[in-house]
């Protein structure tokens, strides 16, 4: 198969004051339709979904015209040890 030169397009783009969303997107064939990026096994998947759950945001994919990733998250997240606090497996030391 030849190739035929695709593109892929980055975005950041602040959404709201506390917000920003990351798209990224192709024009190529898309995402197959059994293909679910929250359960998938493959490597990219995987990279995909741990980027959004230590952004602490979410991820919705479009497969309309190639596939896109859009991923929304906060401006500022909690920090390693706010997050360690809010699960209850650290204490705070003065």
């Amino acid at each position: 198969m030849p190739f035929e030169g695709g593109i892929i397009r980055i975005e950041l783009l602040r959404v709201t004051e506390g917000e920003v969303l990351l798209c990224v997107s192709d024009n190529g064939n898309g995402l197959p339709p059994p293909v679910d990026p929250e359960t998938s096994e493959t490597f990219g998947m995987q990279l995909v979904t741990a980027l959004v759950d230590q952004l602490h945001g979410s991820l919705e994919v479009n497969r309309d015209a190639g596939t896109t990733f859009r991923i929304v998250f906060p401006l500022e997240t909690p920090t390693f040890v706010e997050r360690r606090l809010n699960h209850g497996t650290t204490q705070r030391t003065p």
